[in-house]
């Protein structure tokens, strides 16, 4: 009689589990399958439905009655191998194993979870990620499309550099050629005067040579001619005369391997971004002193400026976007399209130390004159 009791105690909690199983198979938002797996020596592991849910019907395109019994590559015969790998590995390893990847046959995302429920029985859960796969595809879209629009910034901002160096250059040809000559012109015929009051024409002869001072002195704050018709290391050095030694700044200029010619556009990029840092350190640094060097190899040019001064804040250093103030942040804009890069040393009250490289000759700057 207890023997009976307790058989009807286990047959009773199995219906219960069994209803509960069909409770939760039957209300799940998710797709859901189990399979028997059968692996024979000569054919390997094969997988059979055994049951699937509502849901899985619903996102899989499937009617329950056309798959249980049957084989998943008859019902699946195109299906990627990941599906039916995961089931085969987790039988073999008696331990879950998950897989994501698009499917052909559904035309989803599928995220999978395969579990072992018996020695030769697998469950798998399906998430369908389709929506949330398509917006992570579009936002890497739009990531690659801002990083592409941030080039053509950047080349953009380089193209600009020299169009205005070009600019400043014709007018510095200007002044050169039409006013320099011309006030020029006007002081030699003023000593040829023979009449007149020779202390009127001493004092036209003082304003007429202060202008042809002024003029020159623009000429080479406009466009440097000893870029053109020397070269970089001299304009460099030419260029911290001038801009150092009237704010009583000591410096010393270093270069090496000139016989490794740069291409023209890359000396007036790097000219200009030398006259940004010299104006950095008068503005901001309070160094006495600047040491300038450019090195050259077949292939590269560098040049660095590194002075005495009270140095760069060491969190400002981190953050490129709070550098505009101090000029680098647009030197890295203009610098990087060409193939260069910056780099930046500093301690508070130890200086700073700025070095730009770049090739020698950037062929990506040709195509753009050409456009």
């Amino acid at each position: 009689m207890t023997e009976e009791k307790n058989f009807q105690g286990n047959t009773d909690l199995r219906t219960r589990e069994e209803q509960l199983y069909h409770i939760l198979l039957e209300r799940a938002m998710e797709p859901f399958a189990r399979y028997q797996v059968i692996c024979t020596g000569e054919e390997g592991c094969d997988a059979k439905f055994l049951d699937v849910n509502p849901s899985y019907e619903h996102v899989m395109g499937v009617k329950r009655q056309d798959v249980i019994g049957k084989r998943f590559r008859e019902v699946w015969p195109e299906a990627e191998d990941c599906w039916m790998d995961i089931i085969i590995r987790t039988i073999k390893t008696g331990r879950s194993v998950r897989n994501e990847a698009w499917s052909r046959d559904t035309g989803k995302y599928l995220e999978a979870v395969a579990f072992p429920t018996f020695p030769d029985e697998v469950a798998v859960l399906f998430l369908d990620r389709t929506r949330w796969k398509k917006s992570d595809e579009q936002l890497r879209k739009n990531e690659k499309t801002l990083l592409e629009y941030r080039q053509e910034l950047r080349e953009l901002a380089a193209k600009l550099s020299l169009s205005e160096a070009e600019t400043r250059r014709k007018i510095s040809r200007q002044i050169h050629d039409r006013i320099g000559y011309a006030l020029v012109d006007i002081l030699n015929r003023l000593r040829r005067m023979q009449d007149g009051s020779r202390d009127e024409i001493e004092e036209i002869g003082s304003v007429v040579e202060n202008l042809i001072a002024e003029s020159r002195e623009l000429t080479f704050e406009t466009a440097s001619p000893l870029l053109y018709e020397v070269g970089l290391n001299a304009a460099i050095e030419d260029l911290a005369e001038k801009l150092l030694k009237p704010q009583a700044i000591g410096f010393s200029f270093h270069g090496n391997h000139v016989e490794y010619k740069a291409d023209e556009r890359v000396c007036i990029l790097l000219y200009d971004m030398v006259r940004e840092l010299l104006v950095n350190v008068i503005k901001h640094s309070g160094a006495s002193f600047v040491n300038i060097r450019v090195y050259r190899s077949q292939k590269k040019i560098r040049v660095v400026v590194e002075d005495n001064g009270r140095g760069f804040p060491v969190d400002l250093q981190k953050k490129w976007g709070q550098m505009k103030g101090f000029g680098l942040f647009s030197i890295r804009e203009r610098i990087l399209p060409i193939g260069g890069k910056i780099q930046v040393l500093s301690e508070p009250g130890k200086g700073a130390t700025v070095c730009l490289e770049a090739p020698l000759a950037e062929g990506r700057m040709s195509e753009w004159t050409e456009r």
